[in-house]
């Protein structure tokens, strides 16, 4: 029975009817006999051409027009952000911009070794979201067997919501990255996956490394640290047949976790009155569908019939799988129990402080393509394996033609090039908010007169003047003096985002506007 598991670590001994999924039927008994397995049959060993084809397969869809899509404000802002020196970024900066420093340092460090052309610095997004793809494949071994484990790899190579984040240079491939390195640490523990001669406490260890650094990536991680100890203490709470409890082994966790994540914690502490996020508005129950939603799909999918297709087929292939019935306790905690608990805790953090729910949770994947794949290899007869598999993979198809021909950043790009090279649009720049990547495409714009007319300026501001203090220093400005500017100063540029066009809308009649992709908005006076 090769690949199959052997004890399940959270709250005692598996009882033997727990089963995993592989072979024959579909399925496998686990027996509470069996003895833990050294990570070279279990993790490390990977199958022949498993890892290739999976390294592949993500590596090539993760580089489909890398560059195609325009730089859009956050990129622009990650990009000049660490330009900074390594040292502002981990003090000062990191009290000043709200996201903690991690990301911004190993980007520090890639575009010294790259450069920063938009493929450049995009490409680091792609090594995170293609080791998350590995990553759940080496879950997978852990938990379901080989053969399931390559399918999810496959899923989790396709997955919309990955393949999007992987195409942007932010913070949160790197995030998925370590919370799904935490999550097979989590998951080797609960099998007793053996390191040479360590004891399997050192998955505690690495589960403790990955979530420090995951709450040093984004603090929000602190979400995902807090449903993984929930979902400990419930398995210790309630032992199956009596088992003794393993409080020692979740004391180990804690004490080993808690001095890096106090540190996070105390960083994150000083952002909690931060007038930059704002802006982010409060809970609603549209927010909550969309997060959901995002996880089978991705960040920004309009809610049309291919989105309602892409989900409804994910929602099918886990319904009609009798593999849910049957679950052993660590395939429980770590596919069902612990994402539940995530969900449930980041509704309630944003009922308190709105964040961006559809980006923290892109780590869902994992357990979503882990789920997939045990619901396909759990089918009985192989006629509706192959059904199973079908619908998922069209599902993913759908989701990602969706992304790749129809999705749109706000095109900066073509913004900054208008500016640069058309004569009419020589004059002072207007924008309301954000200006960073008209510097990024045209540093050469830096040199006119800078004009910001913003009612959230005074929030937005002082980052964007700590990157431009040597090249160009925006001056705020009422909107009711816009018009007036405009009719004075020959040639002016104006740029607004989606939601300010009423700015122009009053304005007088522009020698030049043009719509953008993305819902940019720019015209010449």
């Amino acid at each position: 029975m090769e690949g199959a598991p052997s004890a399940n670590r959270f709250g005692g001994r598996l009882s033997e009817r727990g089963v995993a999924f592989e072979a024959g039927d579909g399925m496998v008994q686990v027996t509470t006999e069996a003895s833990p397995i050294s990570v070279s049959r279990r993790v490390a060993s990977l199958g022949k051409f498993d890892w290739a084809l999976i390294l592949a397969l993500a590596v090539v869809v993760r580089a489909v027009a890398l560059g195609g899509n325009s730089l859009w404000s956050d990129e622009a802002f990650s990009v000049l952000w660490a330009r900074q020196g390594v040292g502002y970024l981990v003090g000062a900066g990191a009290r000043l911009e709200p996201n903690p420093p991690l990301y911004y340092v190993l980007l520090h460090a890639w575009m010294r070794l790259f450069g920063d052309s938009a493929e450049a610095v995009r490409s680091l997004s792609v090594v995170f979201s293609t080791l998350t793809a590995l990553t759940t494949y080496a879950i997978g071994r852990a938990l379901l067997g080989r053969r399931a484990a390559f399918v999810a790899g496959l899923f989790a190579a396709l997955a919309p919501a990955s393949v999007f984040f992987a195409q942007e240079a932010r913070a949160y491939a790197l995030l998925a990255c370590l919370e799904g390195a935490a999550l097979l640490a989590l998951a080797c523990y609960a099998r007793g996956v053996a390191i040479g001669r360590m004891r399997r406490q050192v998955w505690l260890i690495a589960f403790a490394a990955a979530a420090v650094g995951a709450a040093f990536t984004h603090y929000t991680a602190v979400v995902f640290v807090a449903a993984g100890f929930a979902m400990m203490t419930l398995h210790v709470a309630f032992p199956p047949d009596g088992a003794g409890r393993e409080f020692r082994a979740l004391l180990v966790a804690g004490l080993t976790v808690a001095p890096g994540l106090a540190c996070a914690l105390a960083l994150g502490g000083s952002q909690a009155a931060s007038p930059a996020l704002n802006w982010i508005p409060p809970l609603s129950l549209r927010q909550i569908e969309t997060f959901l939603r995002s996880t089978a799909t991705y960040p920004g999918m309009p809610l049309d019939r291919a989105a309602l297709f892409a989900c409804a087929a994910l929602a099918l292939a886990l319904v009609a799988s009798p593999a849910w019935r049957r679950l052993d306790r660590a395939q429980f905690g770590l596919l069902i129990l612990l994402p539940a608990l995530y969900v449930a805790l980041a509704i309630g953090v944003s009922l308190a402080r709105p964040i961006l729910l559809p980006r923290i949770g892109v780590w869902l994947t994992i357990p979503l393509c882990l789920a997939l794949a045990g619901a396909v290899v759990g089918q009985g007869a192989a006629r509706r394996r192959a059904l199973a598999g079908v619908v998922c993979a069209a599902a993913f198809a759908v989701a990602l033609a969706s992304y790749f021909v129809d999705y749109r950043k706000e095109d900066w790009r073509a913004a900054a090039h208008l500016a640069a090279a058309d004569p009419r649009c020589d004059g002072p720049v207007l924008f309301s908010g954000v200006f960073l990547p008209l510097l990024y495409y045209q540093p050469s714009i830096a040199s006119r007169p800078f004009y910001a007319s913003s009612a959230n300026w005074d929030e937005a501001g002082p980052l964007q003047l700590r990157l431009t203090r040597d090249v160009a220093r925006p001056q705020a400005l009422d909107p009711a003096a816009v018009n007036s500017l405009l009719e004075t100063r020959r040639h002016a540029f104006v740029v607004v985002r989606r939601g300010s066009e009423a700015m122009l809308d009053a304005a007088p009649p522009p020698a030049v506007r043009v719509d953008l992709p993305g819902g940019l908005t720019v015209a010449c006076f």
